[in-house]
């Protein structure tokens, strides 16, 4: 914990940390306690605490301040942190723990630096203004690495006005960037998803993005159950909202969008978990969508990136452009499945205004339609390769490219289309194909497949392939991933599950790449096998192995069965050299083999110019 061990300055007088069993603090907030008090107690302890938020001057870099307030008792006062800490000297404003986190019911402003806020319950009281908000009031207010985590942000407003967002990072002066600030493990839940009446859009946001804001990070949130969006903005700031990565979030139930980008720059959305969109705020045009890309009110956004996330059970559509988009949008790894409504219109894609828009390594799945690319503008292009496009609606399509000039400049190829118990349906601007049909007509997508992908089981949301797919090693790779490396300085070259892209002999089509659940090794040695095996599944606790070998009999006669489940190697030996030994590994639940993998070995004394090991296929 940090601090442990240290000292503060109190005001001249430097003193230890005291501890009150919840880590190291130099100020004691609890106005629940009956000895507190705020006269001559600047900072307080855990038996004479202070009532109230201490003052500026008697927060210094270091400090520490303990915060405790009850749903019973709460928190009702606005508290404003003008004080700074440092890189090595952060300042903290904390609950006693996430377990136990202190209920505050005023608005919180910060605006200094190096300043963590953890561990406190923001609860609105149905107030009309959010929970927490990154700004400085002045030129001479530096307001950067701040970090919220943690924390939970609820019962906003839900009557019929007002915007709200529960937690943003702003500046109001042109010029005068909010920077460097990390939204980390927070459940926000502003409004419980409380539609207003009438016909009034109420557009709550969970976490904004706002004017004059860069380098943000929000990661590994929850955020659910509004009548907004979980993240967005980005209105009319004209991108000085900029380098936002929206990371590993679960976001849901939201009446409009997951994520919904507007005059934004430099945005990564990767790795969320995105569910359950209804559409439901009246009046709300973008609702039912999980990711929204579009003009807001006069720019686009800028250099977005959408990136491995899990995208299900949205009414409208899954990824959706358009709207003035005027840049290209990169959408890359990400699994779309469950999109479906009652008139069977839903996509997992769709635009109608958008630039160039890439898409490589996608798996959309049980969808009412697949790429609605139904795009005028000539600047538009769709590239469109190594993607799986599964089990569409009866009266959907998995591809739709309608106009003459777009269906002239698509880039489309490497991908699986499949349609179980019946055809292909790719709507080229009238006409209907097949993938056949398709690549004899427009000459396009010769390197498609028409089959059933293989998938372990869809049925449960689980796209990874079998070893019989064919899309292992049927597709391509792309140069996207170097671009985003020279743009970000980070490698992407990776699969749905972070697995290096390509595996095997190729790159495999969809968001995985295929890797066997048990992967077996043989080494040859002078009357011996060496064996080893990597297993990439969890196995039951109450399997075995068994190794079975055709050749002639070694030490130990085939089978070798009850090799406990934690084991990764073995050796054969007593073997015969330069005689070719199958051997078959066999992980076993009871009598039933449920894993298998074999190799081919030839145990020799002689080492060169010998092919000793084949793999059986």
């Amino acid at each position: 914990m940090m601090y442990v061990g240290q000292t503060y300055d109190y005001n001249g007088s430097p003193g230890p940390y005291r501890d009150a069993g919840n880590g190291p603090y130099t100020h004691y907030v609890d106005p629940t306690h009956p000895a507190a008090t705020d006269t001559n107690n600047p900072y307080g302890t855990a038996d004479k605490p202070r009532k109230t938020f201490p003052a500026a001057a008697n927060i210094q870099p270091g400090a520490v301040i303990e915060f405790h307030a009850t749903q019973a008792q709460p928190y009702t006062a606005a508290i404003v942190i003008t004080s700074s800490g440092t890189v090595t000297q952060p300042i903290f404003f904390r609950g006693p723990s996430p377990a136990d986190r202190a209920v505050l019911q005023g608005q919180l402003t910060v605006r200094g630096h190096y300043i963590i806020v953890e561990n406190i319950d923001f609860d609105r009281n149905q107030a009309q203004s959010g929970a927490v908000i990154i700004r400085p009031y002045s030129l001479d207010e530096q307001v950067h690495h701040v970090s919220i985590r943690n924390c939970e942000a609820r019962n906003l407003y839900s009557g019929d006005s007002g915007n709200p967002s529960m937690m943003m990072a702003v500046s109001y002066i042109d010029g005068h960037v909010v920077h460097d600030i990390v939204y980390y493990n927070n459940d926000i839940h502003p409004d419980d998803m409380i539609s207003p009446p009438g016909a009034y859009e109420k557009d709550t946001v969970g976490i904004y993005l706002a004017g004059n804001s860069e380098n943000v990070w929000v990661v590994d949130n929850h955020i659910h159950h509004l009548a907004g969006d979980c993240v967005g903005g980005g209105h009319g700031v004209n991108y000085t909202a900029r380098n936002y990565y929206i990371g590993r979030n679960i976001l849901h139930d939201a009446d409009e969008n997951a994520v919904d980008l507007k005059e934004v720059e430099n945005i990564v959305v990767s790795q969320n978990r995105m569910y359950n969109f209804s559409g439901g705020s009246a009046g709300s045009g973008g609702g039912g969508t999980a990711v929204v890309i579009h003009y807001g009110p006069t720019y686009s956004p800028r250099n977005t990136w959408v990136l491995f996330n899990e995208i299900y059970n949205a009414n409208l559509t899954g990824i959706q452009v358009g709207g003035g988009q005027d840049y290209p949008v990169y959408i890359i790894g990400n699994v779309v499945h469950d999109i479906h409504n009652a008139a069977g219109s839903a996509s997992a894609y769709c635009t109608w205004d958008s630039d160039k828009t890439y898409f490589h390594g996608n798996t959309f799945y049980g969808v009412d339609n697949g790429i609605k690319h139904d795009v005028g503008k000539e600047t538009a292009q769709l590239i469109f390769t190594n993607n799986i496009v599964a089990s569409v609606g009866p009266t959907g399509y998995h591809l739709l490219v309608g106009d003459s000039v777009q269906r002239a400049k698509a880039e489309i190829d490497y991908n699986v289309f499949f349609q179980p118990g019946g055809t292909v349906r790719i709507n080229w601007g009238g006409p209907i194909y097949n993938v056949a049909q398709f690549q004899a007509n427009t000459g396009k997508c010769t390197g498609c497949l028409e089959a059933d992908p293989r998938f372990i089981d869809p049925a449960h949301a689980d796209f990874r392939l079998r070893p019989d797919s064919p899309a292992i090693d049927a597709g391509t790779g792309s140069s996207l991933y170097s671009l985003f490396a020279s743009l970000f300085g980070v490698g992407i070259q990776v699969d749905y599950a972070g697995a290096p892209r390509p595996q095997g002999d190729g790159w495999d089509i969809g968001a995985y790449e295929f890797i066997p659940l048990l992967d077996l090794h043989g080494r040859p040695g002078n009357r011996t096998i060496y064996l080893d095996w990597d297993v990439n599944t969890t196995l039951p606790p109450t399997s075995t192995w068994t190794i079975a070998y055709d050749g002639p009999t070694g030490d130990q006669p085939s089978p070798i069965t009850g090799i406990l489940s934690p084991t990764r190697a073995y050796t054969l030996t007593g073997l015969t050299n330069y005689v070719w030994y199958t051997v078959t590994l066999n992980a076993m639940l009871g009598s039933t083999p449920f894993l298998t993998d074999t190799v081919r070995v030839m145990p020799t004394d002689i080492f060169v110019y010998l092919p000793l090991v084949l793999r059986a296929h």
